[in-house]
């Protein structure tokens, strides 16, 4: 396990910021549209499994309550 604790978390934040706006500048126009894209659909992939679990935890609540 990682302990993550508030200092590291704000360095990664802006560490990953100043790569991101190097990478803004540095490419191609239509890179950075494809990384946007890209990480676009992966934000509404883990969004979409993390709905699903929430349900199935939820059904899970309900059935073992005994209704």
């Amino acid at each position: 396990m990682v302990d993550i604790n508030m200092a590291s978390a704000i360095l990664f934040v802006v560490i990953a910021s100043c790569f991101l706006i190097t990478l803004y500048r540095l490419m191609s126009h239509w890179f950075v549209e494809l990384l946007v894209v890209i990480f676009c659909i992966g934000g509404v992939e883990v969004r979409t499994i993390s709905f699903f679990f929430l349900v199935l935890y939820f059904n899970f609540l309900i059935y073992a309550s005994g209704n």
